[in-house]
């Protein structure tokens, strides 16, 4: 009789331990569980810091390609503005050259005169 509480007794105790080891396994699959679960919390946050990332880079992209553009329409513009400036200058040369052949005209009219008024007096 002694012998089969014995037994038993070890049996209950075996059984005790194995529950005791389930129970630690429970446990580590548990820290292994929320491990996991950490770490895919962290991957995510990873994830959405660099899509806010990615999207901060295509708005400096974008205002990037702004300033580009608004620089090519200033060198447009200050182009249309030297260009400007070239007909006025050659403008202001016609009207010059046009003064210039007035003055003469002019001039040639004034020595016409002279000789005019020099052959009338000698007559």
């Amino acid at each position: 009789m002694d012998f089969h509480l014995v037994a038993a007794r070890i049996w209950i105790t075996a059984a005790r331990i194995r529950i005791t080891a389930a129970r630690i396994w429970v446990s580590a699959a548990r820290i292994w569980i929320n491990a996991a679960r950490i770490w895919i919390n962290a991957a995510r946050i990873w994830i959405t810091a660099a899509r806010i990332r990615i999207t901060v880079a295509r708005i400096w992209v974008s205002v990037a390609r702004i300033w580009i553009t608004a620089a090519r329409i200033w060198i447009t513009a200050a182009r249309i503005r030297i260009t400007a400036a070239r007909i006025w200058v050659s403008v202001a040369r016609i009207w010059i050259n046009a003064a210039r052949i007035r003055i003469n005209a002019a001039r040639i009219w004034i020595s016409v005169a002279r000789i005019q008024v020099s052959t009338s007096l000698s007559n």
